[in-house]
């Protein structure tokens, strides 16, 4: 369980805090880098007026199954920054877990919640590599404790600050694994 996990559950209780978000163990592979299909531009990142906020980034995308079908009832999320980004160790971000929509079809938000450290703070410290997972519940008939069908991948992206127009980075489809 890592610190910022621990502080989660402890301050906001949050649904995507708890250790079964954290990415996969150490010493297996990493998860790709993503390169973005497009970036645009989105909504005004606004003040959210909890902890003090530093920005935001929006990620859309669409998840799917193995077979190629929209991952319904599929949830995604930020559960933490990638490791081996230096700039991102200690960032704290939230979004939630949004589920997709029907065509499988999401937007995540991301919102940064603390500032770069005093020693990154240069012309692209607000630019970050994220960890993002996708999920799907695991059946009924799967054991309690054992998640269900996911993906992890990394995404390097610039938050914009407060009162700036969000970046938005459309992402190639993330599929599931097969249960």
């Amino acid at each position: 369980m890592t610190a910022r996990h621990l502080l989660c559950g402890l301050a906001l209780g949050a649904a995507g805090c708890s250790p079964q978000h954290a990415p996969a163990p150490e010493g297996s592979r990493p998860p790709p880098v993503l390169r973005p299909i497009r970036i645009t531009e989105g909504t005004v990142c606004p003040q959210t007026f909890e902890f003090g906020n530093y920005g935001c980034v929006d990620l859309v995308g669409r998840v799917r199954r193995a077979d190629g079908a929209p991952a319904v009832g599929a949830s995604i999320g930020a559960p933490d920054p990638a490791e081996g980004d230096s700039a991102a160790r200690g960032a704290a971000l939230g979004g939630g877990y949004p589920s997709v929509d029907a065509t499988g079809r999401y937007r995540l938000r991301l919102t940064r919640y603390s500032p770069p450290a005093a020693s990154q703070r240069t012309d692209d410290a607000d630019t970050l590599t994220v960890l993002i997972r996708a999920a799907l519940p695991p059946g009924p008939e799967v054991p309690s404790g054992v998640p269900g069908p996911t993906v992890f991948a990394r995404v390097r992206v610039t938050f914009r600050p407060v009162g700036q127009p969000a970046r938005v980075y459309e992402l190639p489809d993330l599929t599931l694994p097969e249960r």
